[in-house]
């Protein structure tokens, strides 16, 4: 996919948590969150550095979906100490 101004990116959406993710490697090793979706302001900044693969030199879908998925799984572990654990 391309953004409007023609700069490929890469972009995850979890619709549970309606938090999208979003990296164009313009603005460094950053994969940029969002709540709402990607036109929203930033709420977070998630650093991944992509594992390009040799053979399209094109960083690794499986790396940045695993990233993004660690990010909200993180949120969970947040959630479960603040609201429902009282650890």
């Amino acid at each position: 996919m391309q953004g409007q101004d023609g700069t490929p990116f890469l972009s995850y959406y979890d619709k549970a948590h309606a938090l999208s993710f979003v990296w164009d490697g313009t603005q460094g090793n950053w994969i940029d969150v969002s709540f709402g979706g990607s036109g929203e302001p930033g709420i977070a900044r998630i650093p991944w550095k992509p594992t390009i693969r040799a053979e399209w030199g094109e960083p690794s879908l499986k790396g940045f979906a695993i990233a993004c998925e660690a990010f909200i799984n993180l949120l969970h572990q947040i959630e479960d100490v603040t609201v429902g654990g009282h650890r």
